[in-house]
């Protein structure tokens, strides 16, 4: 048995559970048993309750970009505050 997750670009969360067996010879080849969506399994979000703020189980494209520019504005301020090397002497004999 095994379990397949994953999010898309979209943040839509998908997840897939399967069975596989083995077919000895002459197939020699694994054959699908059965396969089930188990994303029902998590259920629908709850009614919303005043305070709480319910998290969909996959980043969603607004959270992504909102993520991806907070990274960039970390990598830019930790470039200007970065040391410099000092500037190369003559090279030696």
């Amino acid at each position: 048995m095994g379990i397949c997750e994953y999010c898309d670009a979209l943040g839509q969360y998908t997840c897939r559970q399967f069975e596989l067996f083995w077919q000895g010879p002459p197939l020699n080849a694994f054959s699908e048993i059965n396969e089930m969506d188990c994303a029902l399994l998590y259920g629908y979000p709850p009614k919303a309750i005043p305070g709480q703020k319910y998290l969909l189980p996959c980043e969603q494209p607004d959270e992504r970009e909102a993520r991806e520019k907070q990274e960039r504005a970390e990598l830019l301020r930790r470039a200007a505050t970065a040391p410099t090397s000092p500037p190369a002497g003559p090279a030696k004999p």
